[in-house]
Formats: structure tokens, sequence, C-alpha cells
């Protein structure tokens, strides 16, 4: 799993999946952590119609 981003040109679904890894791993994304079900449910149903 990559620990920094890289540029390219073109990106394929491995780099979506290190991506993904990243952020829920221990350390990552604090945001993404502290969500929750409860708390993402406004902006998924807005984001959704």
């Amino acid at each position: 799993m990559p620990n920094e981003f890289k540029i390219k040109s073109r990106y394929d679904i491995n780099d979506l999946v290190d991506i993904i890894a990243l952020l829920r791993a221990p350390g990552g994304c604090p945001w993404d952590a502290a969500q929750t079900h409860e708390s993402i449910k406004k902006n998924f149903i807005e984001e959704t119609y």
C-alpha cells in the first residue's frame, strides 16, 4: 500500500483499493474514522437524489 500520492496519467481499480485501505488504516483519515451511519445519512440522501 502506498503512503504517498503519485500522479499518473491513468489510474485503475487497484489505485482505488490502495486509497481506501490507506484511509481506513489505523492512523488514516480522522474524519473518515469518526463517521457513523447517522452522521453521513443527510449527505448520503442529498447526494443520492
